[in-house]
């Protein structure tokens, strides 16, 4: 998988993840309580807390993954020399790994699987210095 590939499929993760606390509040709630305008305050609980959670661990993340996958995209655009054949392997397989821990740790945190959860949660953070430590090098 490419760096733009798993980049996009990072984005549009966020955005299906961002779908499920909401799917939660659909399905557990009364007609009349989806018709009031402060639908949005609805307490989660359960899997649907989980879920929120999740999404909100996922966003402190993002943050951290998405400039230094945009400058290495950018760097790989404006100069054919920035990255080599290895490292621009390297940086598509860092993208992937965290877009697949990113994925996992939503499953484990919605499934409340402590431990996976967290050892997935540092394979992510890893292939974010993973990438980090290539792009500093090609500066």
């Amino acid at each position: 998988m490419s760096l733009v590939l798993s980049f996009a499929l990072v984005l549009v993760w966020t955005v299906a993840l961002s779908w499920v606390p909401a799917a939660f509040k659909v399905f557990n709630s009364s007609y009349a309580e989806k018709l009031k305008t402060d639908a949005n305050l609805m307490e989660l609980s359960g899997w649907g807390a989980r879920a929120q959670r999740a999404l909100l661990n996922h966003h402190e993340t993002l943050f951290a993954y998405l400039p230094v996958a945009v400058i290495a995209i950018v760097l790989g655009h404006l100069s054919s020399e920035s990255f080599t054949d290895p490292q621009s392997s390297q940086l598509a397989v860092a993208s992937s790994l965290y877009l697949f821990g990113r994925i996992l740790h939503a499953i484990c945190y919605i499934a409340a699987v402590p431990y996976a959860r967290s050892v997935v949660w540092m394979v992510s953070t890893a292939a974010i210095v993973w990438m980090a430590v290539i792009v500093l090098g090609a500066l």
